[in-house]
């Protein structure tokens, strides 16, 4: 009786999810993302994590990335670099990129440059909900720059049908980094092999309460050149974060990479964590 029960309030819960997720997408309409799947091959996902100092000198020194496509994320329109590997993709997915917030001059600066100096054929990834406010606000009019338009819903329901809607494009695991939207960019665009470098995940490391009673860290990026404690604040409205919603969110962080590996399984493509110390262990892990 108790099995019974049991498969009957599962079936009612995956009914409502269902329910719920099909709406929402009949209420969008039109959010659905247009990644066509063009490319083959490999592709390097650059993540943002500090251990990417050590790779951005061998992307254009090292064999190991000769005939590799590019996947870079946020600030990299900043290094060097990014004008002689020319990255076929750039994902946005922080709401700071599309309106004002505590890093807006950064940000303006960075879509002077996309403007200006990209003049190479890349799509720009961002979610769909954000469209309108991204063209207005980055004002980008470069005929190189195609922006996609990506569905960020995340999947209720029967988990049977929930990678065919990651692989028709109605919803993805959840972006909670840009890192993972990047990654599941690669794995819709037609990539045998992924590989990412700067996803280190060490949140944990410098978590700190200060005498202030907020919850701390120690923010390291790769371009971050003097990294400092300071409270963990989201960065488009400087909300800040306690210990038990910040885990929560680490959660759903964490779990979207296992629920990006079970779809790499599921379309047969291989994902490879090339990132020294990282904390991820959803993916095969290869560090040389």
């Amino acid at each position: 009786m108790k099995k019974r029960i049991k498969n009957v309030l599962y079936f009612i819960a995956k009914s409502c999810g269902f329910l719920k997720f099909t709406t929402k997408v009949v209420l969008q309409g039109s959010y659905k993302n247009k990644i066509k799947k063009e490319f083959v091959g490999t592709v390097a996902v650059l993540a943002n994590g500090p251990s990417l100092k050590e790779i951005i000198p061998k992307l254009t020194t090292s064999n190991a990335f000769t005939g590799l496509d590019f996947i870079v994320l946020n600030f990299f329109a900043f290094e060097e670099t990014f004008y002689q590997i020319k990255p076929q993709h750039y994902c946005l997915a922080d709401p700071m990129f599309f309106a004002d917030s505590l890093k807006t001059n950064d940000i303006r600066k960075m879509y002077d440059l996309l403007e200006s100096k990209v003049d190479w054929n890349m799509f720009l990834y961002i979610p769909a909900l954000n469209y309108k406010s991204f063209l207005a606000y980055s004002k980008i009019t470069n005929p190189k720059i195609k922006v996609v338009k990506l569905s960020t819903n995340d999947y209720y329901g029967y988990e049977k049908f929930r990678n065919y809607f990651y692989k028709i494009g109605f919803a993805m695991p959840s972006p909670k980094t840009v890192a993972n939207m990047a990654i599941y960019v690669g794995l819709n665009s037609g990539y045998k092999e992924l590989r990412l470098y700067g996803v280190d995940h060490t949140f944990f490391n410098s978590l700190v309460v200060n005498e202030l009673n907020q919850l701390c860290h120690t923010q390291e990026h790769f371009y971050s050149s003097t990294p400092k404690l300071e409270p963990i604040t989201r960065n488009h409205d400087g909300f800040q974060y306690n210990m038990s919603e910040y885990l929560k969110d680490l959660a759903f962080l964490f779990r979207s990479h296992d629920l990006l590996e079970q779809y790499s399984k599921f379309l047969k493509v291989k994902i490879l964590n090339f990132t020294k110390n990282s904390l991820i262990d959803s993916y095969d892990r290869k560090i040389v």
